[in-house]
């Protein structure tokens, strides 16, 4: 999987730094964590998520929710 501003680390040695490239091709199988605005978990299955999510949903609007309108 190809991603932008790429920072890896090694969870078990942060005394090793961190690496940070503009974009980079990633096994997603081999990733134990993934940080992002942007929930990944399906495209990183098994990793653990921080920052997931981004903004929350925006409110329903009226008779969007999948329910029936009422009859005017």
């Amino acid at each position: 999987m190809n991603v932008a501003d790429a920072r890896l680390s090694l969870i078990d040695r942060p005394e090793a730094g961190t690496a940070t490239h503009p974009e980079g091709l990633v096994n997603r199988y081999l990733v134990d964590m993934v940080e992002s605005d942007l929930m990944l978990g399906f495209f990183f299955p098994g990793a653990r998520m921080e920052g997931q999510g981004g903004l929350p949903p925006p409110p329903a609007e009226p008779g969007r929710d999948g329910s029936a309108a009422a009859p005017t």
